[in-house]
């Protein structure tokens, strides 16, 4: 089976049914999750929130209320997996991930590790550790991941996948995510969306601001419409204006194999409505250049707190 059919297959079984219901058992299983595996993996990290706009804390004020705000939340995927945990301890909400659809299979995952092994090492230790460690842990590994990540995420395509290769159809596929994602919103969950690009392309404000694009590799990445697409979908086909905040991840590059501090910069939340009655220099005549507008507008916020965090840390040295 291609992925291409691993994800066609998956929309019919797993969408069509609604996976977007907080049934009790998938409740209880996300709990479980997110308190043991986030709390294990971030454990032994030091993690500082700099909350600029005290967004958290209002965050957590409406949690107390009997209907509280749901939010699409936004970041930079510096190349770490621990973007994923972090997001899950720092958010007080239950959290609707959009994840790769090659997680959802065995196959997808053995892909995935085998890109992992040649990129960190040389392609003779890559095969050691393959066979040597991977072979032996992949059956039950894979079992776990692809038996919970339906639990909290909805599955997307990716136009290139980690090798380079283009996925066929991918926007046709994508299309049934983002109409579950917009009805996941309109019914009161939490999304989080990494709109950074597969293959790394630079943000055009690396530009703009040059600390972002200092060190190894890019801190933020050119973001793709997803999350704009979804906010327009939620407000055209459900009536619900989308409450979008940014998040910026410094220091988590490499957090698997090394110690440090990661930092998670937290902006001003914005609406959909607020930008285009407010647009500024953006054009929101029509909604494809909404999406194009909101999706550039969101870039910019996760850049500024990149740009304010650095020279902050530029400052007190």
């Amino acid at each position: 089976m291609t992925l291409d059919e691993l994800a066609n297959f998956l929309y019919r079984r797993i969408i069509s049914k609604k996976p977007l219901e907080f049934t009790q058992q998938r409740k209880k299983r996300y709990d479980i999750l997110n308190f043991w595996v986030s709390g294990l993996i971030l454990a032994r990290k030091l993690v500082k929130v700099h909350d600029y706009y005290h967004t958290l804390g209002a965050l957590i004020k409406e949690q107390k209320t009997e209907s509280p705000q749901n939010y699409i939340f936004i970041s930079n995927h510096y190349g770490s997996s621990y973007d994923i945990f972090l997001m899950a301890r720092i958010v007080p909400r239950r959290l609707y991930y959009l994840a790769s659809h090659v997680l959802y299979s065995k196959e997808g995952i053995d892909q995935l590790v085998d890109y992992w092994l040649h990129r960190r090492t040389s392609a003779k230790k890559a095969e050691f550790w393959k066979r040597s460690v991977w072979d032996r842990i992949s059956a039950p590994v894979s079992h776990f991941v692809t038996r919970n990540i339906r639990y909290f995420s909805i599955p997307v395509v990716a136009d290139y996948d980690w090798l380079g290769t283009r996925n066929s159809h991918y926007k046709q596929i994508n299309a049934g995510a983002i109409e579950a994602a917009a009805e996941g919103y309109a019914n009161s969950y939490n999304l989080v969306i990494f709109p950074g690009t597969q293959r790394h392309i630079p943000s055009k404000y690396s530009s703009h601001f040059p600390q972002i694009s200092k060190g190894k590799g890019n801190m933020l990445t050119e973001f793709k419409k997803g999350f704009a697409r979804i906010a327009v979908c939620a407000n055209e086909k459900y009536g619900k204006d989308a409450k979008i905040i940014p998040l910026a991840i410094v220091g988590a590059r490499g957090a698997f194999y090394k110690p440090g501090t990661i930092n998670v910069m937290v902006g001003k939340p914005f609406s959909l409505n607020e930008f285009v009655q407010d647009p500024g220099d953006y054009a929101v005549d029509n909604p494809r250049n909404t999406i194009t507008s909101l999706t550039d507008y969101g870039e910019r916020q996760v850049a500024l707190l990149i740009d304010r965090f650095l020279k902050s840390q530029q400052s007190q040295r």
